[in-house]
């Protein structure tokens, strides 16, 4: 079972470090098989909406996209202050809420660069989990919630910088699978209260 330590911080204080805490589950019988540091994102990756998403012809997946990016200043914009992205997911449309990067913006394996593909320039990339680096998911980009305000950084979105513990549960303990079952062990264990939602 994975648990994010941002989260479980929302059951129960926790002053300790990663490698702190990984001792103190392993000592209370909570076998810790892997620790995943996942490292903050550039302030270049935040939520934009997606304006218009076009065929491009001759192509059977891409689209021109042009995107709102809020007040961010970037001197490519259109005049009508919206910035150009070819994108070749399959569920990118018009009005959708995702992330974007910026050129410049450095990826886990890739930095976002402006290119120029069929012929017509791109400025940044609309983003998959995958490429993010927060999930294996590349199946199409992110889509976020219509209410999701323009800006928002994906450090914001997603609580990153975060730490993800991999825990092998045994069957005895039906207890711990869940967030509140892990803190209301470490609650004990620490002797802190448990915040219960």
């Amino acid at each position: 079972m994975k648990i994010a330590l941002s989260w479980l911080a929302k059951y129960i204080e926790l002053n300790e470090t990663p490698k702190e805490l990984e001792g103190i589950l392993t000592f209370s019988g909570i076998e810790v098989e892997a620790v995943e540091n996942i490292s903050a994102l550039p302030e270049t990756v935040f939520s934009a909406k997606i304006i218009s998403a076009e065929a491009v012809p001759e192509t059977d997946h891409l689209k021109r996209c042009l995107v709102d990016i809020g007040n961010y200043p970037y001197s490519e914009k259109t005049e009508n202050g919206y910035l150009q992205v070819i994108c070749g997911a399959p569920n990118c449309k018009t009005g959708m809420m995702s992330i974007i990067a910026l050129p410049g913006s450095v990826l886990p394996g890739i930095t976002i660069s402006k290119a120029k593909i069929k012929g017509i320039e791109s400025y940044g990339m609309l983003c998959s989990e995958k490429e993010l680096g927060i999930s294996d998911n590349h199946s199409g980009i992110i889509e976020l919630s219509s209410e999701t305000p323009i800006g928002i950084t994906a450090n914001e979105l997603y609580e990153l910088p975060d730490t993800i513990f991999d825990l092998e549960i045994t069957p005895n303990r039906s207890d711990l699978l869940g967030y509140i079952g892990i803190a209301r062990d470490l609650s004990a264990k620490l002797n802190r209260p448990l915040k219960l939602p």
